[in-house]
């Protein structure tokens, strides 16, 4: 959850966005993708954690994590 905060912290608006570092952006990316999929195996019906990850294949828009998405 903490993960998810700091995500939609940094994506509030385009001015946030921007004052981030692509680096630690993309590491926080990681990480919440790494810790959604942990809770959605421990419990497949936790929306929150299917909305993050919504929330950064929509940012992303890439043809290998969509594909990879699909698979999990």
């Amino acid at each position: 959850m903490e993960e998810y905060k700091y995500y939609k912290l940094h994506h509030r608006d385009d001015k946030n966005a921007s004052i981030c570092s692509s680096s630690s952006l993309l590491n926080l990316e990681n990480e919440l993708m790494k810790h959604s999929r942990t809770l959605l195996l421990l419990s497949c019906d936790f929306g929150t954690s299917w909305n993050s990850r919504k929330l950064v294949l929509s940012k992303k828009q890439s043809l290998f994590m969509f594909m990879n998405e699909l698979i999990f």
